[in-house]
């Protein structure tokens, strides 16, 4: 399997600010995700992938002209590179339109120090008693 090419967190942060492409973060993590996420990312956990809703996702997001995939884990080291590369994987034998995919640099935590306290609009937390 190819190796997903790789963006930054303040690419990531100026594609979220312009909106000028349409692009979906795609959050694998799992339970650890309950620390905190990117706004509007969708969650896609890595250990409930199938092909099957893999491939359910890839036609959903092609159908939705989505032209780029940021693909994280908590580091972007084992989950969100393999997800992404399986992505890949099914958009090559399915279709010429389909989105570009990245795995975002340092994952969720690289993207939460990258911002500091200076963007806080950019992250959610689940809410206490909901």
């Amino acid at each position: 399997m190819e190796q997903p090419p790789v963006i930054t967190p303040p690419e990531v942060v100026k594609l979220m600010d312009e909106k000028s492409v349409p692009f979906v973060i795609v959050d694998v993590r799992d339970e650890d995700r309950e620390i905190g996420w990117i706004r509007d990312s969708v969650s896609f956990p890595a250990c409930d992938m199938t092909s099957r809703n893999l491939h359910d996702l890839m036609d959903g997001l092609v159908a939705a002209k989505v032209q780029l995939l940021v693909v994280h884990c908590m580091f972007s080291q084992t989950r969100g590179p393999k997800v992404a590369a399986a992505m890949m994987d099914v958009l090559g034998k399915k279709r010429l339109n389909a989105p570009q995919v990245r795995v975002l640099q340092g994952g969720f935590k690289g993207f939460r120090a990258s911002l500091g306290d200076t963007r806080p609009e950019l992250l959610q937390k689940k809410q206490r008693g909901g």
